[in-house]
């Protein structure tokens, strides 16, 4: 009894001491970092007070932040949050705790931005209504979602998939907080200036701030405000699920393909994006964009986001291939045949590069550009779908080969670097090459087939789960990449370059045209005629290039392991295979070697045989 006793108090004395530390450390951050009685909003300036303001959704250069941008003065060991909204209220929940800095920045009075938008209006208001704000705290997480990065989850599939990002648990709440997105892109329009447009961001953010919580409390009695948008947001989310259209997702290149007859709302559009990084949006009579999303320019951190590409060098290429057939050019609804129309694009830096046609001299206003496609002109061009998005995922796969996504997104000086580095003549030059022969044409018409074929919903599991990508071309299954035994590697001469679409056909025969390759080393399982044919039906820019062999069973031994080791950072190779009946056969591979739990890859891998012919 007397044993079981002092146990029993030895815990609690335990106990007591843990609450007695936590309750000391809480009041020490309380009274050395007091808490107004009250928070306020303070517009943006070059002379804000140094000792009692805090920086949401941007940045600065002494002050401290909560923002989820680049160059942040975040408090440390403040939990991250994909938006600036998740990362303030992360901070309302542990500024009373053991972290004296999130302590010290969410204990000053006042509180600004730079700009107005949903998550910088969310970000303020959060900080100012504290209690409402976590009362609220899933709906305020979707709506800064929807805001900054136009995906709702307005699905049961995307709820399970992503809703505890969001600390979403219902679709009720997804609907919600879609509601209170488009009160606020309504009123924003009706009343002040432009979305997007500076000269009146004070003014907007005051208001807003006075009227919300009434809505945010009640959102069915603004309805009459809502009701538009939303239906247009939700009809046009139906739309894309449906049979005239078609959502198909390439994980490898982080692309999302969009086909729909007209264009659609960007929450209705994007919402069919989640885990994606690049978008092609398709629409009737030949008219395109390609988009680079904001997940690419803030810090994500609830998923692994791709590096961002410059568009230039895809709008001159493209600006080449309109040249070759101008006169099935601008046959779209809003072009005027006695226009000349090109490609542009914006900077890369830029908050979501946006590549389209466009008529010379024309410049879109900021509202337009950063506002929905529905509500913007977009021209005709004389290139087919098929050939469009072949050239978009030849572009993704050479400016992207190398590399994956990373936890967080890309730093601007990697990103800088990366795209510097890329070979673009190379790849420009390959493809107008097979332009001009008509090989891009050929290749493109076969592989296009009517939309209701190739209809594909968007993949919960986003590009880096189970994909639902085009079957064939993505590469072999990663049991199947494993029982390979032998490779060969290009030289030093290559840029590791991929073709731009799949130039060998299923059944067609190897020509026996060509000379045979330089090699490293003699072939002991192809002979030189095998060789010549085989290098006859590469890529244009590896034709002659000297093959190095890094890997043979006769001279490293049989080992997988050994294989994957010499081959994990060399691209693309050839693996040439003899089994004990004397057939030869193999692949060209794309991609480096690696372990891998799923297939990966690109289209332009291909398998042959040598003999028997």
């Amino acid at each position: 009894m007397s044993n079981e006793w002092e146990v029993g108090s030895a815990a609690q004395y335990g106990l007591f001491s843990v609450a007695f530390l936590f309750g000391a450390r809480a009041l020490y951050n309380f009274y050395n970092n007091p808490e107004p009685d009250a928070y306020d909003y303070i517009p943006w300036s070059d002379s804000l007070p140094d000792d009692d303001t805090v920086v949401v959704d941007c940045t600065h250069s002494s002050l401290p932040t909560l923002s989820h941008h680049r160059g942040h003065n975040n408090p440390a060991g403040l939990k991250q949050a994909d938006t600036s909204t998740g990362i303030v209220l992360n901070a309302l929940h542990s500024r009373a705790q053991w972290n004296g800095n999130v302590a010290a920045v969410t204990h000053k009075r006042l509180v600004t931005t730079n700009h107005f938008d949903i998550d910088s209006f969310l970000s303020v208001w959060c900080y100012i209504n504290r209690k409402s704000a976590l009362q609220h705290e899933a709906v305020l997480h979707h709506m800064a979602r929807i805001g900054d990065y136009r995906e709702a989850f307005l699905s049961p599939d995307l709820i399970t998939a992503y809703g505890l990002n969001d600390s979403i648990t219902f679709i009720r709440e997804a609907y919600i907080a879609l509601k209170l997105c488009c009160w606020i892109n309504t009123l924003e329009k009706r009343m002040f200036s432009a979305p997007y447009e500076s000269s009146d961001c004070a003014t907007k953010m005051t208001w807003f701030l006075e009227h919300f919580e009434h809505v945010l409390k009640n959102p069915e009695s603004e309805w009459a405000v809502w009701e538009e948008d939303f239906k247009k947001v939700v009809s046009g989310f139906d739309l894309l699920a449906g049979p005239d259209c078609m959502v198909e997702t390439l994980p490898a290149q982080g692309l999302a393909v969009l086909s729909a007859p007209e264009p659609l709302h960007y929450y209705s559009l994007f919402s069919h994006t989640i885990g994606y990084d690049y978008v092609l949006m398709m629409y009737d009579d030949n008219r395109y964009e390609l988009e680079a999303k904001y997940t690419q320019f803030t810090i994500v951190v609830s998923r692994p986001v791709w590096p961002r590409l410059d568009f230039a060098p895809l709008a001159a290429v493209l600006n080449n291939l309109e040249q070759q057939q101008p006169q099935q050019q601008q046959q779209g609804a809003d072009a005027d045949p006695q226009e000349e129309l090109h490609w542009v694009t914006n900077s890369f830096t830029d908050t979501g590069p946006l590549l389209r046609l466009q008529r010379v001299g024309e410049v879109l206003t900021k509202a337009q550009r950063y506002g929905n496609p529905c509500d913007r002109p977009i021209y005709g061009s004389s290139i087919s779908p098929s050939k469009m998005q072949a050239v978009v995922q030849s572009f993704l796969e050479f400016g992207l080969q190398g590399l994956r996504p990373e936890p967080g997104g890309w730093e601007w000086r990697q990103l800088q670097e990366i795209n510097r580095q890329i070979h673009w003549q190379d790849w420009a030059s390959c493809l107008l090459e097979q332009a001009l022969h008509g090989d891009l044409d050929a290749i493109t018409a076969a592989i296009a087939t009517p939309r209701a074929a190739v209809r594909r919903r968007s993949n919960p599991g986003g590009a880096f789960g189970t994909s639902s990508s085009s079957g064939g071309g993505d590469g072999a299954p990663a049991s199947e990449q494993q029982i390979q035994l032998a490779g060969l590697s290009f030289g030093k001469g290559s840029t590791g370059f991929s073709s731009p679409v799949n130039l060998q056909m299923p059944g067609v025969p190897l020509a026996a045209t060509g000379s045979p390759p330089v090699l490293s080393q003699p072939s002991i399982v192809a002979s030189q005629g095998a060789l010549a044919a085989l290098a006859a039906s590469l890529p244009p820019l590896h034709r002659g290039n000297p093959w190095l062999l890094i890997y043979s069973t006769s001279r490293d031994g049989i080992s997988l392991a050994t294989l994957l080791r010499k081959a994990e950072k060399v691209a693309p190779t050839l693996l040439l295979v003899k089994d004990t009946g004397g057939a030869v056969f193999g692949a060209y591979v794309t991609d480096a070697w690696r372990h891998s739990t799923r297939f990966y890859g690109t289209g332009e891998s291909y398998v042959f045989q040598l003999q028997p012919q």
